[in-house]
């Protein structure tokens, strides 16, 4: 029955069953695409936040603190759609003990330091290198192939990078007290991210995005603990502002919870030097708002790196790419001209 079906439908059912399976997947990479977009975006905002929050409060407190609350809502998340914590082995608890360190405790501290340091817009382009970092990292943990293509969408991000750098002449880009000191520190928050990603991939068999999420919100905020409880007197509970509230829960906990259910997501359906490209949207979004809300000084090679680093991602893709004519592709099309012709 299914082979009769299938020769009486020889005409249409090889065209329609590609076009569903190609829609499909593109579909399905669009809105990884979009996930990881809408994370970094995110993270971007997070960039100009930390830079408002450790004016008003310290650090170790407004890293701790707000990731405790975090993983309340995360674990509570998490518990009603998915009802109990997985069973983990040893080596999964180490990974995401591994994951919390680098991407929360690590990426935390070394931003929020940094960017007390350096200027808004300089740690969101320096922050903007973990594509080559997480490139990397891929390549040697996960033994994924990267293309001449993306190898050259990398460059392109760096290119971009270097450009922006070497506009910082003084008195016009680098803003900070230290910025050398600023710059190293934020180059420890690329380690955090490359490390937090990577291992992301590793655990997305077992975990789902939220309890990733969760379990890992509830490590970082036991690390970072201690520090917090121990800047709790240095606290002005009274003086601080509303605003200097709200700002600390939008950095704390707000971006974090949507961030990270966003990169998750995207990383899952993603391959991890793809979405190391996609950090570079962290730029744009950091470099916009700092303008905005900052007034930081915002020159034209500025946006000619941040030009670069869109024209990587969109090679990173295939936005570039015609559609390799190959196996069905080539069937549909060579019959696309046969109907051609037949019409002529």
């Amino acid at each position: 029955m299914a082979a009769s079906d299938g020769a009486s439908n020889s005409d249409t059912g090889p065209r329609e069953g590609a076009g569903e399976i190609k829609r499909g997947i593109r579909k399905g990479n669009a809105c990884a695409y979009l996930q990881l977009t809408g994370a970094m975006v995110l993270t971007g905002s997070h960039v100009v936040a930390g830079k408002l929050v450790v004016r008003s409060f310290p650090i170790f407190f407004a890293s701790g603190m707000t990731l405790g609350v975090t993983a309340l809502l995360l674990v509570t998340f998490a518990l009603v759609r998915e009802r109990r914590f997985p069973r983990l082995q040893a080596r999964e608890w180490l990974l995401l003990a591994l994951q919390a360190f680098a991407g929360l405790f690590l990426f935390r501290i070394c931003m929020l330091a940094g960017l007390r340091l350096t200027g808004a817009i300089e740690a969101g382009i320096i922050l903007s290198t973990t594509p080559a970092a997480i490139g990397l990292v891929s390549f040697v943990v996960l033994r994924e192939r990267i293309s001449g293509r993306r190898i050259a969408a990398v460059l392109l991000a760096f290119l971009g990078i270097l450009i922006i750098n070497l506009g910082n002449i003084p008195g016009r880009g680098m803003a900070g007290s230290r910025p050398l000191l600023g710059s190293l520190l934020l180059l420890g928050t690329v380690s955090g991210e490359s490390v937090f990603t990577v291992i992301r991939k590793i655990l997305s068999r077992r975990l789902s995005p939220l309890m990733n999420s969760a379990l890992v919100s509830v490590l970082g905020f036991l690390m970072l603990l201690p520090l917090a409880m121990s800047r709790l007197q240095a606290v002005d509970w009274y003086g601080s502002t509303p605003l200097a509230w709200l700002l600390l829960f939008y950095y704390g906990t707000f971006v974090p919870v949507f961030a990270f259910l966003l990169w998750f997501s995207g990383v899952s359906r993603a391959e991890v030097n793809i979405a190391g490209v996609f950090t570079g949207f962290l730029s744009i979004s950091a470099l916009a708002l700092s303008v905005l809300l900052l007034k930081e000084p915002a020159a034209w090679v500025h946006i000619i790196g941040i030009g670069l680093i869109l024209l990587g991602i969109g090679l990173s893709v295939g936005v570039f790419r015609k559609e390799a004519a190959t196996g069905p592709w080539r069937a549909i099309r060579n019959e696309k001209k046969r109907g051609k012709n037949r019409g002529g």
